[in-house]
């Protein structure tokens, strides 16, 4: 009996999803860590204003970026997770990387053009440097392609080494430009921009993309967007939207030093969520192949949500110090909220790609329209009158209802649908 057990849980935490797992979570982990030295560095080098400006033009590219998807990079990664060999593969990834260079040049035109009123609509200080930054943007469509096609083909280990060599080249670009040149928000944004582009173009030479035959695979690409990528786009758009609204109505109703002090207290939480997130990019190719999810998966999941979230709490103080200064102990009473919020993330994490896996494209896009619109009702809602509590509480909120309703279709498609084994 004691023997079976034992063998049950070797199986549990050394599947081969679980050491992929490890393996993504590890670097991901490394990419939080090293993320914390920059959030330390900068929160030092930069007042909370400056500190606040930064969080806000982040929040604006981001937020316009999103827009720059249409379901392409969803149905690409499926393509790669279904190819019959690498060559396909690669004529799969050769037919993203044109696309993403369309689509690059296509959004640093967009914020070029924003840069010229986005001053005037959040009452801030950043249309300078959007206008002059707006060219390294263009590296954002082609940085997502990247995550997409390795996480199709299973490339686990090079997805775990992207996820954090961005912002290492970052750390030492920022510590050079602080000791040679001085330091600013448009330099801190601006080498945010160009680490992620130097490391990006490496991949994407590592992926030994195949430009062979390229209308017929950008032909395929079309298709598959059309008929599933586009169902993914809608939802995850508005979704993905919403992860910068927050921020911006922080700094419209509130102001930028706000900003500052929720990025931090949401920089803290992050990592309770992030070994899900790790999770869902490793069983997306398995997943594609199954009809239900694993219990072990569901456990490890729930395992470490708690025990992150546990660990948080108990050193917020020491945490906070440690990394923010005295200056952000106040974000303290955020933690518990922001928390929750993150276990509720997390818990959705591998329904969410349980639907992709199995093109579920149109319930992905009902719970993430749903969701999203909650977020942002709640946002303008409880900001104005409860400040950044307020904006804790709209993200407890809207993650409540996105799990709720990832837990009705899956129910509702599959019955019973929790197995013991994949």
């Amino acid at each position: 009996m004691i023997s079976e057990q034992l063998e049950e849980l070797r199986v549990l935490f050394w599947s081969r999803t679980a050491r992929q797992t490890v393996v993504l979570f590890s670097g991901q982990l490394l990419n939080v860590a090293i993320g914390i030295a920059v959030a330390a560095l900068n929160t030092r080098w930069l007042s909370v204003d400056e500190f606040g400006a930064f969080n806000v033009i982040s929040a604006v590219v981001l937020f316009v970026a999103w827009f720059f998807d249409f379901g392409i990079y969803h149905a690409g990664s499926r393509l790669a997770a279904t190819a019959k060999d690498a060559s396909e593969e690669r004529k799969v990834a050769g037919g993203l990387t044109v696309l993403s260079a369309v689509l690059g040049v296509s959004l640093t035109v967009t914020i070029a053009l924003l840069s010229f009123i986005v001053d005037g609509v959040l009452k801030s200080r950043i249309g300078g440097m959007l206008l002059v930054l707006s060219p390294l943007a263009a590296i954002f469509p082609m940085q997502l392609m990247v995550t997409m096609v390795l996480r199709g083909n299973n490339s686990i280990e090079r997805l775990a080494l992207y996820a954090f060599l961005p912002r290492a080249a970052y750390l030492v670009l920022i510590v050079v430009a602080w000791n040679l040149f001085g330091y600013s928000v448009g330099m801190a944004f601006g080498l945010n921009l160009a680490s992620i582009l130097l490391v990006t173009i490496c991949f994407v030479l590592l992926l030994k993309c195949n430009f062979h035959e390229i209308r017929a695979t950008l032909a395929l690409i079309r298709r598959e967007t059309k008929e599933y990528g586009l169902k993914i786009y809608y939802g995850t758009l508005v979704d993905n939207l919403t992860n910068g609204t927050d921020k911006l109505l922080i700094s419209s109703l509130v102001g930028t030093i706000p900003v500052g002090l929720y990025s931090a207290a949401v920089m803290l939480t992050n990592p309770i969520s992030l070994f899900s997130r790790s999770l869902a990019t490793s069983v997306f190719k398995g997943f594609t192949a199954v009809d239900r999810i694993p219990l072990r998966d569901i456990v490890l999941n729930l395992g470490w949500l708690i025990a992150a979230s546990a660990v948080l709490l108990l050193g917020s103080s020491l945490f906070i110090r440690l990394v923010f200064t005295e200056r952000y102990i106040g974000i303290g009473s955020l933690l518990p909220i922001l928390a929750l919020a993150a276990i509720f993330s997390g818990t959705n994490q591998l329904y969410h790609v349980f639907f992709m896996a199995h093109r579920r494209g149109a319930v992905v896009r009902n719970i993430s329209i749903v969701s999203s619109l909650v977020f942002v009702i709640g946002n303008v809602l409880f900001i104005s009158s409860f400040g950044l509590q307020g904006a804790a509480w709209a993200a407890v909120l809207a993650y409540g209802v996105n799990l709720l309703m990832n837990l009705y279709y899956y129910y509702r498609g599959r019955g019973l649908a929790v197995t013991e084994t994949a």
